[in-house]
């Protein structure tokens, strides 16, 4: 009896590992099936990345040269808005010393007409 259940045990052993076995195999086959999913779903969320930085570097467009010729996009926009803020400074800076000049010369030949005015008026009253 002790054969017969020994023999019987090792069958029993043997079901247990075929059943863990077989119950491993499909814990296997279910994990490389997430994992493949998974994976797609990075390869898609990566092509979608891709395609929205690709869009953004579109739109954000690329720096004029050095001359401020070209440019695009947002950038190019920024950098010729900058520049011509620049030339509107400079007029400015012109047009304040224009004004600073006018004003000099209308201060000096003001200062000269009431010389020659009071000038005038002592030769009138002195009588000559």
């Amino acid at each position: 009896m002790t054969a017969q259940a020994s023999h019987n045990d090792l069958q029993a052993d043997i079901r247990a590992l075929k059943m863990a076995f077989e119950k491993a195999e499909g814990e296997r086959a279910t994990y490389r099936e997430e994992t493949a999913k998974t994976l797609r779903g990075m390869a898609e969320s990566l092509a979608i990345t891709g395609t929205a930085l690709e869009a953004i570097e579109v739109k954000l467009g690329e720096e004029p040269d050095s001359d401020g010729n070209g440019g695009r996009g947002l950038i190019g926009d920024v950098r010729k808005a900058a520049r011509q803020i620049q030339d509107l400074m400079g007029l400015q800076k012109v047009g304040k010393g224009v004004f600073a000049t006018i004003g000099v010369f209308f201060t000096v030949f003001g200062g000269l007409i009431v010389l020659g005015i009071g000038k005038w008026i002592v030769d009138l009253v002195g009588g000559r």
